[in-house]
């Protein structure tokens, strides 16, 4: 391990799962690990506990004895953005990277070593770099994203129109331009994608992509199904993007809805006629051509017409 002339803070982010997802807690330990793993050393490690965990301080005390690694309890639970704040906030002042990495995820060892090389192409501190990512999908590892980012192009459309995946967890970003931004505390879901896009969109923040898989990121396991980015909820999620919708061009939004908004609005059974068409009158006007446009036509129209007979026959 070869030591820094960066000071680089890491922020883990944890919380204590159920008895019966109890084998997720050692989660943590390989995050840790792959921190320590690395060819460069880091300055220090964080890992904030969303709630209390008296086994999770404990067994990272006791596992860790020598690391420079400081293990905090936020008492309430306070959700993943507010933890990663409440980290940032308790690395050591002389920092200067953060590097995040959620606590299912693992950096491969040479992570920090490709990413500190980049930033020595930086002429400020108004950046941040990513790296690509190996998916555990079912059908075997998938490495995103497939695309390169162009010259200039913003967050926005990366993500949503070129399949642009960019994961929290490769992220690396100067202290000074993070302390700007922070995560945006008590947010359900799309955490990473608010980060990057106000970064992005209303910080000009450049974006630097390291085209190596650098991060595995965990996706086969039980618990899977109660992570944030698992969440369901059109409505916060097409709220959310509004904020944007200045911001973007109106394909942005259009790919955003057919993905994180359609989905969950299709499938939604709690509410009545009346309340399912007022909306999807709202949400076509997200569209080019609103009700006309051929996306809706096609896929959603006759799917929303066919749960609507159904419902007749069976009412």
């Amino acid at each position: 391990m070869t030591k820094s002339t960066k000071k680089i803070g890491v922020v883990i982010p944890t919380y204590e799962r159920p008895k019966n997802r109890q084998s997720e807690n050692d989660f943590v330990i390989e995050a840790v690990q792959s921190v320590l793993d690395q060819t460069i050393q880091v300055n220090d490690i964080v890992i904030a506990i969303d709630g209390k965990s008296t086994y999770l301080k404990n067994k990272l005390s006791a596992l860790f004895p020598h690391e420079p690694i400081k293990v905090l309890e936020s008492n309430k639970k306070v959700g993943g953005s507010q933890t990663r704040n409440l980290a940032f906030d308790n690395l050591d002042p002389a920092d200067e990277f953060v590097a995040f990495l959620d606590d299912d995820d693992k950096w491969l060892p040479e992570k920090i070593k490709y990413q500190l090389v980049a930033c020595e192409k930086e002429k400020d501190t108004n950046f941040f770099i990513f790296t690509n990512v190996i998916y555990d999908e079912c059908g075997g590892d998938k490495i995103r994203p497939i695309n390169q980012i162009a010259s200039n192009e913003n967050a926005a459309n990366f993500i949503f129109k070129r399949d642009g995946y960019i994961t929290t967890s490769s992220l690396l970003i100067p202290c000074e331009t993070f302390a700007a931004l922070r995560f945006t505390d008590g947010l359900k879901k799309h955490q990473d994608w608010d980060l990057i896009l106000r970064a992005s969109l209303i910080k000009h923040t450049r974006m630097v992509q390291i085209s190596m898989p650098l991060v595995w990121y965990r996706m086969q396991y039980p618990g899977r199904k109660n992570s944030v980015s698992s969440v369901v909820d059109w409505h916060f999620s097409r709220n959310w993007m509004r904020q944007f919708k200045k911001l973007v061009d109106r394909d942005v939004i259009e790919s955003f809805d057919k993905n994180q908004v359609l989905p969950g609005f299709i499938d939604d059974h709690k509410m009545n006629k009346l309340e399912k068409f007022t909306s999807y009158l709202s949400i076509s006007r997200d569209f080019k051509f609103g009700v006309f446009n051929s996306y809706l036509r096609k896929n959603v129209f006759p799917i929303f017409i066919s749960r609507f007979q159904r419902r007749k026959i069976n009412g």
